[in-house]
C-alpha cells in the first residue's frame, strides 16, 4: 500500500512539474525527457510489482507504450506534442485510479 501511494504521489509530482514547462523554452526538451524517464520508471515499477489485484497490468503497460511514443515525439523535435501527450498519459492513469477508488468505495457502502 505504501509503494502504491508513493508511486501515485510521484506521478502527481511529475505531472505538476510538466505543467510548468513551456515548449518554446530551450531547456524544455531536456527537462521533459527527464520527467518522462521518471514517469516511465514509476510505471515500470508498478508493472513489475503489481499495482493491485484489480488494476490490470495492461493499463500500466498501455501507459508505458504511450510514454515511449511521447519520448519518440520529443526526440524527433516535436516537443510541444510530446509534452502534451506525456501529460495526457499520466492524467489518464491518475483518473483511472480515481475511478477505481470511487468504485471500491461504492461497493463498500
Amino acid at each position: 500500500m505504501e509503494n502504491k501511494e508513493k508511486s501515485l504521489n510521484d506521478l502527481q509530482e511529475i505531472l505538476e512539474r510538466l505543467e510548468t514547462l513551456h515548449p518554446e523554452d530551450p531547456q524544455t526538451t531536456s527537462l521533459v525527457l527527464d520527467y518522462l524517464h521518471d514517469a516511465l520508471d514509476v510505471f515500470r515499477f508498478l508493472f513489475r510489482n503489481g499495482y493491485t489485484e484489480e488494476q490490470p497490468s495492461h493499463v500500466i503497460n498501455y501507459c508505458i507504450m504511450k510514454l515511449e511514443f511521447a519520448k519518440k515525439q520529443i526526440e524527433n523535435d516535436d516537443v510541444e506534442e510530446g509534452l502534451k501527450f506525456t501529460k495526457s498519459v499520466i492524467m489518464f492513469f491518475l483518473k483511472e485510479i480515481a475511478i477505481e477508488a470511487a468504485a471500491e468505495q461504492a461497493e463498500n457502502l
